[in-house]
C-alpha cells in the first residue's frame, strides 16, 4: 500500500516539474531588461601653452625727430668765406707720431690712425662765425665698429668746442668741451642716407644761424640743435679709434660761405 501510494506521489511529481519550469522561465521573460546607461562623452580640455610666444625684443634705434623743417634745405648763396683745397701745409697742423699720421696730399688732408684708441687732431687757422654754412666731403679707407672721426669748431668759446662726431655704424652726435670737461649734447642717432663702414664717401653740410645747428648728410636735413648766439671760433677735423685696428679717413672739398 505505501509502494503504491509512493508510485503515485512520483508520477504526480515527475508531471508537475516540467510545468513549473515552464512557469519560472516565463517569468524570466517577462522581467524587463534594465537599459544600459548613457555613457556621457567627455569633451577635451583646452590645451594650456606653458611657453608663449613673445615678441622677440630688437636694439632700439634713434632717428631724428621729424620736424616742421624737415624738408629744409640748404643754402645756395652767399658771400665765400673759406674755399680750403688742403694744399696749404700752413693752414692745418700736420703731424706724425706713435698714433699715426695727419697729411696733405693732393687736396685731401689724411688722418691714419695706427695706436690703440689712437686719436689724431689738426686744427686750422680757418675761423668760424656765428653764421655760416660749411661743406666737407668725408671720406673712410678704413674704419672698424665704434671708430669716430669728424669736425670741432667755435674752439674755445663762450659755448666751449663743439665736435660734430660720426661713426662706422651710420650715426652722428654733438659733444662739448669745456676746460678738458666733456658732455653729450646730442646722442648718437640713426643718420639718413649716410654710407657706414669703409670705403665710403660721405657729404656733409653745417648750417648755423641765429643761435641753431642744422646738420645735413648728402644732401639730407637730419634734425636741428638749439646752440647760442654769437659763438665764433677755430674749426678743426678730428679722428679717433675704437681699438686696435688701423683707422684712415679723407677729408677735402671744403667750404664755407655766409648768407
Amino acid at each position: 500500500m505505501r509502494k503504491k501510494g509512493f508510485t503515485a506521489l512520483f508520477w504526480v511529481l515527475l508531471i508537475l516539474m516540467p510545468m513549473l519550469a515552464a512557469c519560472q522561465q516565463g517569468q524570466e521573460l517577462l522581467t524587463p531588461t534594465p537599459l544600459p546607461s548613457p555613457t556621457p562623452t567627455l569633451l577635451p580640455s583646452p590645451t594650456i601653452d606653458w611657453f608663449p610666444r613673445t615678441p622677440t625684443p630688437t636694439r632700439e634705434r634713434i632717428f631724428p625727430t621729424p620736424t616742421p623743417e624737415s624738408t629744409l634745405q640748404p643754402p645756395s648763396g652767399g658771400t665765400v668765406l673759406i674755399a680750403d683745397g688742403f694744399a696749404d701745409p700752413k693752414t692745418w697742423a700736420l703731424s706724425q707720431g706713435s698714433a699715426g699720421t695727419v697729411a696733405l696730399d693732393e687736396g685731401i688732408l689724411s688722418m691714419a690712425v695706427t695706436a690703440e684708441k689712437g686719436r689724431l687732431d689738426s686744427l686750422s687757422t680757418h675761423r668760424l662765425p656765428s653764421n655760416f654754412y660749411l661743406e666737407l666731403e668725408m671720406r673712410t679707407s678704413l674704419c672698424s665698429r665704434n671708430d669716430r672721426y669728424g669736425l670741432y669748431f667755435w674752439r674755445f668759446s663762450q659755448m666751449g668746442t663743439l665736435t660734430l662726431w660720426f661713426n662706422c655704424q651710420g650715426q652722428f652726435s654733438l659733444e662739448r668741451e669745456i676746460n678738458g670737461a666733456r658732455s653729450v649734447l646730442m646722442p648718437w642717432t640713426d643718420a639718413r642716407r649716410f654710407m657706414p663702414q669703409a670705403p665710403a664717401t660721405n657729404h656733409l653740410g653745417l648750417w648755423a644761424r641765429d643761435g641753431k645747428l642744422y646738420i645735413f648728410l648728402n644732401g639730407v636735413f637730419q634734425t636741428e640743435f638749439k646752440a647760442r648766439q654769437g659763438m665764433a671760433g677755430l674749426m678743426g677735423l678730428v679722428s679717433e679709434a675704437a681699438g686696435k685696428l688701423p683707422q684712415t679717413v679723407l677729408f677735402t672739398e671744403l667750404k664755407v660761405v655766409q648768407d
